[in-house]
């Protein structure tokens, strides 16, 4: 689908329905020091899940200008609704001196205020723009997501399957078979608005802002009917979060789909988190670990993944891949995790249980912050320790690591128990 404006494929147009709206159809220059972009919405991220949201990739977002900030990071200048911020550090009034006479020399007596010629001095150490971005703007809020133009697309970037299909992981109950193909002339083209990990939140300055994130929206949807879409789907939100709430300000139907599954770290790390199980469940979770160590298997944070230990990696994941049903390819895996680990860089780390050369079971983590999102697991069914290496290299290890790591959750993503 293309806006009415007949975008350029590999640049960003102005929506006719709301001139403040920018729209990309490749990974806009604008995201990438945009405040608020964790790694789900990176390109990076992006790039290395294409393939988990069929579709065409657009990126939807409102600018304004950039606050203008003194080199101690004091705002000095206002960015929205363009007030002028006098104060500094310790409140001294930026325009005037003692005697409220105004200070335009700084030191050495260069005119603070322009340059040779009275040119304003825009340009700081290395040739920044201190104004801000290009022009001075900044993403002030932005949402992306795909194009969904086929009702046979991924089930969870589908909203034939998410909503109303039988068989879809978050069928809502009651769903008929069949009803699915029914529906499918009344959503299809869809604008699906979610990042490659499944999740729906908005990136910028103001995102946190109710009436930013409405003004976004109204102009989402405005641009979604210019371009010719049925729907427009914000199908991951958290539920108490602002997009949420202004969408259902806005009128959008609210349909509960799943939920995240996630632990948080208390600062004492795996100790702090074994005492504060219900009795039963701790000392079955101690028993079960001693008797995984006594078998010789331990949980190991790994930094750097070398090529023995991605191809170990590679054989766990395609096991329980097939154990599952699903495709169990060696060479595509062995793809798509060398393309994951490549794209993090550092942030990766992998959690095995045994030894490198022969591990039973490993998850693959990235740090977004404070939090880790554990991204992909695998296991040699074969061995009889199996289910509880698997909870090893799941919760206890990552649990028992993390506060060194600065991690306070962990992550487990969609649906996950």
């Amino acid at each position: 689908m293309t806006p009415a404006t007949g975008p350029d494929p590999a640049g960003a147009v102005r929506a006719p329905a709301a001139p403040e709206l920018r729209a990309a159809w490749a990974y806009p220059h604008e995201w990438r020091d945009a405040a608020g972009v964790s790694l789900l919405a990176e390109e990076s991220w992006h790039r290395a899940t294409a393939g988990r949201l069929e579709g065409r990739p657009v990126w939807l977002w409102l600018t304004g200008r950039r606050a203008r900030t003194g080199l101690d990071g004091h705002e000095v200048r206002a960015g929205h609704g363009a007030d002028e911020v006098a104060a500094g550090p310790g409140e001294r009034d930026l325009r005037g001196g003692p005697g409220r006479h105004e200070v335009t020399a700084g030191p050495g007596g260069q005119d603070v205020r322009g340059g040779p010629g009275g040119r304003e001095v825009t340009a700081g150490p290395g040739g920044q723009d201190v104004r801000g971005g290009p022009g001075g703007r900044e993403v002030t809020a932005g949402l992306a997501g795909v194009v969904v133009g086929d009702p046979d697309a991924y089930t969870f970037g589908n909203l034939r399957l998410l909503l109303a299909d039988a068989a879809a992981p978050f069928a809502p109950p009651g769903a008929v078979p069949g009803e699915a193909a029914a529906v499918a002339g009344e959503l299809f083209p869809n604008l699906f608005l979610s990042y490659p990990g499944y999740a729906t939140f908005p990136v910028g300055a103001r995102r946190d802002d109710p009436a930013v994130v409405g003004a976004l929206l109204d102009a989402v949807v405005a641009w979604a009917a210019d371009a010719g879409t049925r729907a427009v789907a914000l199908p991951y939100t958290e539920a108490g979060g602002v997009l949420a709430g202004v969408a259902r300000a806005a009128g959008f139907t609210a349909i509960p789909l799943t939920s995240d599954s996630y632990v948080d770290v208390p600062p004492g790390g795996f100790p702090a988190y074994l005492a504060a199980l219900p009795a039963h469940r701790r000392r079955r979770v101690a028993a079960e670990r001693r008797r995984l160590h006594a078998s010789g298997l331990r949980g190991r944070l790994v930094e750097h993944v070398d090529a023995c230990l991605l191809e170990r990696v590679v054989a766990l994941r395609v096991r329980q891949r097939a154990r599952y049903g699903l495709p169990a390819d060696p060479a595509a895996e062995h793809a798509r995790l060398s393309r994951l680990l490549a794209a993090m860089g550092d942030r990766a780390t992998v959690v095995i249980v045994g030894e490198p050369d022969a591990p039973v079971c490993f998850t693959l983590q990235a740090k977004d912050g404070d939090t880790w999102h554990e991204i992909c697991s695998g296991t040699d069914y074969d061995d009889p320790r199996s289910r509880t290496a698997y909870f090893e290299a799941v919760f206890y290890t990552p649990i028992e690591y993390a506060p060194g790591r600065g991690v306070r959750r962990i992550s487990y993503g969609l649906g996950a128990e």
